[in-house]
């Protein structure tokens, strides 16, 4: 009898820092150990109830099936519309996919334009998922990595200065995660630079576009002139309607990738749910939803200040206020210590989960993150218990 050879060996796929800290703590709560999770960025808030009434009724009528790749035509229609009142960027619906969650946005536009060996530029500090979404796809990442005296702002020949002739496409993210902060009008402007001199994509990240603080103004790529025609916007429901488990995001695709976009969408998810669609609807068009916002984002603010004022006082800590997102971005070089040993020791000795910086990129092993998207109650109890830790 012929014996049969052992299974070959999987693919790596680095996990995610975030989903992994998510996973330590649930262990550690189910131990029977108290944990104030600063890590994980999922909001508080239930979703607004309008919202969740409308999956219930488009349950009960039917929207159980498959619907086009792209989206229902009315949910790509609110979509479209709320590119135009909270993005800034005015595209017709026909260009407009609904997607199961902002992340897969992003992965699907790589996907669309991507090919092995091709590179594609992120911004440092970047969110921990473009990289391994990059590398996923074949392809090559080149880091900008702007100096953080000066907010970490970019330009141009940041940029130029890790393009080639391979370069594919250009990553962005605003409000950003960690820094939270948002690309300002001469970003935008070094951007359709580096796109002059190199032509290729722009995929913006806009996750966070309506959680923005102090009157502090959204731009986004694709409103740039110069712009418009290659940049995928991609936005979410998860942060700014307190929905992250319903997965529902949407993209607004330059004209000339569609094809490409179509296609991978039908043979990966093929569509995004039917009732989450009817969802979404609601949830970006009811003047009662975009109030709730409002207030959320009203509180959020309350909780960074709060949280800011905090870490002003930990001995060793610098934080940065953010202008949009939900994360504090912290440099702990002052304390001796690097971001992982700052972040197990406030784990063990405070029981307060942050998420350390080298997971944003390796030259940030001297930061952490923290978010203020938990409840009120728990950033408190996590303010005052960093009042009184000493890192062992």
């Amino acid at each position: 009898m012929t014996t049969l050879q052992a299974p070959p060996t999987a693919r790596p796929v680095p996990k995610s820092a975030t989903y992994e800290i998510g996973r330590r703590v649930a262990a550690m709560r189910a131990a029977g150990k108290t944990v104030l999770d600063l890590a994980t960025g999922e909001p508080s808030f239930a979703t607004p109830t309008r919202i969740v009434e409308a999956a219930e009724q488009a349950l009960r009528d039917g929207y159980t099936r498959y619907t086009p790749s792209a989206g229902l035509p009315e949910a790509r229609a609110a979509a479209a519309e709320a590119l135009t009142r909270d993005h800034g960027v005015d595209v017709p619906s026909s260009r407009v996919y609904v997607v199961p969650s902002a992340k897969y946005g992003v992965y699907a536009s790589l996907a669309a334009i991507l090919e092995p060996g091709d590179e594609v530029v992120v911004v440092g500090p970047h969110w921990v998922s473009y990289e391994p979404m990059i590398t996923l796809l074949s392809a090559t990442v080149r880091r900008v990595l702007p100096d953080a005296a000066t907010g970490y702002r970019f330009d141009s020949t940041e940029l130029l200065a890790v393009m080639s002739d391979r370069t594919r496409a250009i990553v962005l993210n605003t409000p950003g995660n960690p820094t939270g902060r948002v690309l300002d009008e001469g970003e935008i402007t070094a951007v359709a630079e580096a796109c002059r001199r190199s032509s290729c994509w722009v995929v913006s990240d806009e996750i966070y576009a309506q959680i923005r603080f102090d009157g502090v103004q959204h731009r986004a790529p694709a409103a740039h002139q110069e712009l418009a025609d290659r940049t995928f916007t991609i936005g979410g429901l998860s942060k700014s309607h307190a929905m992250p488990g319903w997965r529902i995001g949407y993209i607004a695709a330059p004209e000339s990738a569609q094809e490409a976009l179509d296609g991978f969408i039908q043979n990966s998810v093929g569509c995004a749910p039917a009732f989450v669609q009817r969802a979404s609807i609601v949830a970006l068009s009811d003047s009662g939803v975009q109030d709730e916002i409002g207030a959320m984002v009203h509180e959020y603010g309350r909780r960074r200040d709060e949280l800011c004022s905090a870490l002003d006082t930990v001995p060793g800590f610098q934080p940065s206020v953010p202008e949009g997102a939900l994360y504090v971005w912290a440099d702990v070089s002052a304390t001796g210590l690097s971001g992982t040993k700052v972040a197990e020791s406030l784990l063990d000795v405070a029981g307060i989960a942050v998420v350390p910086g080298e997971a944003f990129g390796p030259e940030y092993a001297d930061h952490i993150r923290l978010t203020y998207a938990p409840s009120a109650a728990v950033v408190s109890a996590a303010c005052r218990a960093l009042a009184v830790w000493t890192p062992r």
